[in-house]
């Protein structure tokens, strides 16, 4: 349970995958990763995140930022990432939180259908992964998509084709 003492710590990464808390507690994260194909490097650990609405992330870590932190934050330390960020479960859009590294792109249709993380570099490579989820999923050309940080190259790419409102 956090308390106002803990210290969030939002790990940025492509390897992360979204798994019900019930999968989480039968298995280990490094499973769940290679499961997804996100296995972890040499230099890299597997842990989960704390639990959001049922849901934990198994996220891939550097072994020395994780000791690094660990050493200072101790039982403080919460780790997180982007991709149990649901601010805008309640609706049909489409959410996209621009990381450092990543886009975290969820997509909302009666609940939650996509959570995926793209490393990518072009604003265009996301416009087509944009079209392409919409597409399959069938979303009306006017499903809002929520840019959460995001560069100003970006959010004027995808405005040429749908309705984009920026946080």
């Amino acid at each position: 349970m956090a308390d106002s003492g803990d210290i969030e710590v939002v790990v940025d990464t492509a390897k992360a995958t979204l798994v019900p808390i019930e999968v989480a507690s039968s298995c280990d994260a490094s499973q769940l990763l290679s499961l997804a194909q996100l296995s972890c490097s040499q230099d890299e650990i597997s842990i989960f995140t704390e639990p959001v609405d049922g849901c934990v992330a198994a996220v891939a870590i550097s072994s020395t930022a994780h000791k690094a932190l660990t050493d200072r934050l101790g039982l403080r330390m919460r780790v997180t990432t982007p991709l149990l960020d649901f601010r805008h479960s309640e609706q049909n859009c489409i959410s996209i939180i621009c990381g450092e590294n990543c886009y975290y792109i969820h997509l909302y249709n009666n609940g939650l259908k996509v959570a995926e993380t793209l490393c990518i570099s072009e604003p265009e490579d996301l416009l087509y992964y944009i079209h392409k989820i919409a597409t399959i999923e069938q979303l009306p050309q006017n499903t809002p998509i929520y840019i959460i940080k995001a560069d100003k190259e970006v959010v004027k790419t995808i405005k040429k084709y749908y309705k984009v409102i920026c946080e």
